[in-house]
């Protein structure tokens, strides 16, 4: 079983040497993911960093009724700004019922997962667990305290997106050597059940191949079946572009994920708190992230490798995924432009004040001599009725001001909702 959790940096890490550094002196050895650089296009390594990975230390575990050996990977990838921590487990002797290892996974993995959310100040109104009270709930940190240390080292290096996305995504994989299962387990593992309506064919998946590798697929569980009981490159491979596919979904899920907070103030009304030179950057950044998304030919050349990136692709729902974050820099767009009109109206009034009052003043600073000069009986009323209606357009601008801004404040703030 090979399982990546994908965890958001903050951003994308512009400076790969230092980037380096940092790894290197927290996790040791660092390389370049070769099963992946091997098949990539010069002319996009030469202005994106490759994909940088490091071993870590791995440990064991006993769950579904059998003890598990995992080995751990940490894989970097600085152009997306996303880090995942790679375990690949294997049974420890004997036979293990494999299709309970998802509902063991789930229990270990949340007693990191779950402490690690509370330090962001996350709760879940709306599950059991957010009313377990914390000293109730097992905890262990498997590799939380290493992502918020690799984090807080390379944030110098981050150029930040607008908000942190906390959540991690993970993903299952089963490594069939031999194709020692038959297609009902398969079925059974691909749709993460144990259901005895499940068909005995292998249906309802995506289906391809890498070499000897046959791909089946829902998205969110994949099985690789080979003949041969050696793991070989072409699993190797397999399982570096699956990870790629998984940071670019990623990547979408942490744009589409920050919230409207971030763009409103308290009073639900035209956002102050971002102004127009910050969403403008929002924009740029989230229109350059997307170029990575979906565009595998400016990053691969292998035609075989291409066609089961193109699979993985569509398991993933990663063009639908890139599709609701355009809509989201849509939604900048448009804000951006109302914010625009909101200023520019805002600053028109506060001139048309301006100008009414420092008019209106300089009328009245020409009544006195008018009242001292014979024979301008009529000029004094024309300076005085002119100075009026000066006042009154001042009183005018300053009570639609006013009232705007009380409607500001009664107006009710609108609920803010956020995704997982």
């Amino acid at each position: 079983m090979y399982v990546p959790f994908k965890y958001d940096l903050g951003g994308r890490v512009g400076d790969t040497s230092r980037a380096l550094e940092v790894l290197t002196e927290l996790c040791g050895g660092v390389e370049v993911d070769h099963a992946v650089a091997r098949s990539w296009n010069l002319s996009y390594l030469a202005n994106h960093p490759a994909v940088l990975r490091c071993p870590l230390s791995g440990g064991t575990v006993e769950w579904a009724g059998a003890e598990w050996n995992y080995e751990r990977t940490l894989r970097l990838y600085l152009d997306l700004g996303v880090l995942s921590i790679d375990y690949g487990y294997e049974v420890r002797g004997g036979k293990a019922n494999i299709l309970a290892f998802y509902d063991g996974l789930v229990g270990w993995k949340n007693s990191d997962y779950l402490p690690y959310l509370r330090q962001f100040g996350v709760t879940f109104d709306g599950l059991a667990i957010g009313a377990v009270p914390s000293s109730a709930v097992p905890t262990q940190d498997l590799h939380a305290g290493l992502v918020s240390t690799l984090r807080a080292g390379l944030q110098p290096y981050i150029t930040p997106r607008p908000e942190l996305y906390v959540f991690h995504d993970f993903r299952i994989c089963f490594i069939d050597r031999g194709s020692a299962l038959d297609d009902r387990t398969v079925q059974c593992l691909l749709w993460l059940t144990t259901s005895t309506a499940v068909d005995h064919a292998v249906e309802g998946v995506a289906r391809d191949e890498y070499g000897p590798v046959e791909i089946l697929s829902t998205g969110w569980s994949t099985v690789l079946r080979t003949k041969s009981t050696a793991a070989g490159p072409e699993i190797t491979t397999t399982l570096s572009l699956l990870n790629l596919i998984h940071a670019q979904w990623f990547l979408c899920q942490a744009w589409t994920s920050i919230y409207d907070k971030d763009f409103v103030d308290e009073d639900g009304d035209v956002a102050v708190r971002f102004g127009p030179h910050e969403l403008t950057r929002s924009q740029l950044l989230l229109a350059r992230d997307l170029t990575e998304v979906g565009n595998l030919d400016l990053m691969l050349k292998d035609p075989n490798l291409l066609r089961a990136a193109r699979t993985f692709e569509r398991c993933f729902g990663v063009m639908e995924h890139r599709t609701v974050a355009e809509r989201r820099l849509r939604l900048l767009e448009n804000h951006s432009r109302a914010l625009s009109q909101f200023v520019n109206e805002r600053d028109l009034r506060r001139l048309q004040i301006l100008f009414s009052i420092s008019a209106a003043g300089t009328v009245a600073a020409l009544i006195p001599a008018l009242a001292v000069a014979q024979g301008a009986l009529l000029l004094t009323f024309l300076t005085l009725a002119t100075a009026a209606v000066l006042w009154l357009g001042f009183a005018i601008n300053l009570a639609a001001v006013l009232r705007r801004f009380g409607a500001r404040r009664n107006r009710r703030p609108r609920r803010l909702l956020g995704r997982r």
